[in-house]
């Protein structure tokens, strides 16, 4: 008899639906996050081919974090990346998430940054980027 969620590729939302083990890396990555003292900026990136459960492991990130969340220690920002075509539809976009998110937190005159960041950055793109991939290798 064929189980009505065998085939079920929806990613998992807590740790029991976990059948793949990766709680365990969730958990301290989640710890690693919570840990992070203070910092000017932090970027994590989750790579993976499709199918590979990056989905599964950012709710159960969500899930860790929640406490965290609910009493304003933490703040996540879901910004989707591959919705968006371009650097500079991806920077709008991005400065765009972020501003909303942030905002209420902000300071006036970090408002009034955000968008001249965004100037700036979408300026010196055609020159920073070809210069980036350059210095990595195009990575």
């Amino acid at each position: 008899m064929i189980k009505a969620n065998y085939f079920n590729d929806a990613p998992i939302l807590m740790p029991e639906d976990d059948k793949f083990g990766i709680d365990r890396f969730v958990q301290a990555l989640s710890r690693s996050i919570r840990d992070l003292d203070s910092p000017i900026g932090a970027t994590i990136a989750l790579n993976g081919p499709w199918g590979s459960g990056k989905s599964s492991a950012l709710n159960l990130i969500r899930h860790h974090l929640e406490p965290d969340v609910e009493n304003g220690k933490i703040q996540l920002i879901d910004f989707r990346c591959w919705c968006f075509r371009g650097e500079e539809a991806l920077t709008l976009a991005f400065l765009q998430e972020l501003n909303t998110a942030l905002g209420k937190n902000l300071s006036d005159k970090a408002k009034m940054l955000i968008p001249q960041l965004g100037k700036t950055l979408l300026q010196a793109g055609p020159v920073v980027g070809p210069a980036i991939n350059l210095a990595t290798g195009g990575i």
